[in-house]
């Protein structure tokens, strides 16, 4: 029976009204060790052809025919299937096949030291959400969610794990993030891209915890508790001033501190020196801003932005006020008069780059003659 075209389909499989004519039959001429291929095997060279053939065939579109079928094979197919598989795993040939590709304690995975491609990482996202749209499959994944109402295996129980078990566990959680610096980047890094994305779920997460706090009886004095029990234990403590130390050596760490500390607004309350300063400016009807950064450099007590101008109030004791010192008879500096003094000068050397005009007020000048700073002030201002 010669077999047509229109008997296939497009991907050129048999319709179900036709069969082919070798379907269930046994020739005695070509079977078992009467076959021309009977106990020989093809050369690696053949197999890399017949693989690198496949591959290009499903790269163009070509999908396997069982391919989102089910309840294909019998009860009877399957039992053969799973007694050959199981005469097969009993040769010791197959068998040392099969444990060569398992992985083992000790062997290197394929994929270690790789990484997807972003377009892979992509597409692998867009697959995930046009998954999830399925209902079915969502169902599903639904059902495997821990839910309200259900209790855990574990709850109410102790000593599940043994102390091998537990040590084992903790080795691994240290091992894995923090020796790691890398793992700690990567998963830090990738936190970061998923919050920009998904910009809703950080507010929820912000709204869920802020509700914690407020609603939840009792769940701050149990966190008052659990912190106070932390910082008494000497372990913890000596780990934290280690740690501290370590990262205080380090200057990126210490620039993001640098880069905080600028945001935030400190003191929180004004001192005398700068409410005097504001309340004389505040009688002349000049307009001004307090403590706001500027290019990351400084965080001003007093700014005029229309002219560009930027007032500071400096304590006599921390800025180091040579007046002051010589009166005290006092010729060393500390650390942090040392500290501030480089930090006003460069500061000062920042702003007048940038365009911006500096004056500084010491403390006992502002208390002797406020009015006289000031008009210092708007003689800048009118020039």
């Amino acid at each position: 029976m010669l077999v047509k075209k229109e008997d296939r389909d497009k991907k050129g499989r048999f319709t179900k009204e036709i069969l082919p004519w070798n379907k269930g039959k046994i020739i005695p001429e070509r079977s078992g060790k009467n076959h021309h291929f009977y106990g020989k095997t093809r050369s690696n060279e053949v197999r890399k052809k017949i693989s690198l053939s496949l591959k290009q065939k499903y790269r163009n579109n070509l999908s396997p025919w069982n391919k989102g079928q089910t309840n294909i094979y019998s009860k009877e197919q399957l039992k053969t299937i799973v007694e050959g598989t199981k005469k097969a795993m009993k040769k010791p040939g197959i068998k040392d096949k099969v444990q060569k590709t398992q992985y083992k304690k000790g062997n290197i995975p394929w994929m270690t030291g790789k990484n997807h491609s972003n377009e892979t990482i992509l597409k692998l996202k867009k697959k995930t959400r046009d998954n999830l749209k399925n209902s079915k499959l969502r169902k599903k994944i639904e059902k495997t969610f821990f839910k309200k109402g259900i209790v855990p295996w574990n709850k109410g129980k102790k000593a599940i794990f043994s102390d091998k078990n537990l040590n084992n566990m903790e080795i691994n959680k240290k091992g894995f993030y923090r020796l790691n610096p890398k793992v700690r980047d990567n998963i830090s890094k990738k936190m970061k891209e998923f919050y920009i994305l998904h910009s809703d779920m950080k507010k929820k997460l912000t709204e869920n915890t802020k509700k914690m706090w407020k609603e939840k009886k009792g769940f701050k004095e149990m966190m008052r508790k659990k912190a106070n029990e932390r910082w008494k234990d000497k372990k913890f403590l000596n780990k934290f001033h280690i740690a501290h130390k370590k990262a205080m050596q380090d200057p990126e760490v210490i620039e993001k501190i640098r880069k905080a500390r600028l945001k935030q607004i400190f003191p929180k309350k004004d001192t005398k020196i700068e409410i005097l300063m504001q309340d004389e400016l505040r009688k002349r009807r000049i307009l001004f801003n307090t403590h706001k950064p500027l290019f990351n450099v400084c965080q001003a007590d007093l700014i005029i932005p229309k002219n560009k101008l930027v007032i500071f109030c400096d304590g006599d004791y921390w800025h180091a006020n040579p007046v002051w010192m010589k009166k005290r008879k006092k010729t060393k500096l500390n650390k942090a008069q040392k500290f501030n003094r480089k930090r006003d000068e460069l500061q000062n050397k920042i702003l007048k780059e940038k365009g911006w005009k500096v004056l500084r007020f010491w403390e006992c000048d502002i208390h002797k003659d406020i009015k006289n700073c000031v008009d210092k002030i708007e003689r800048v201002l009118k020039n």
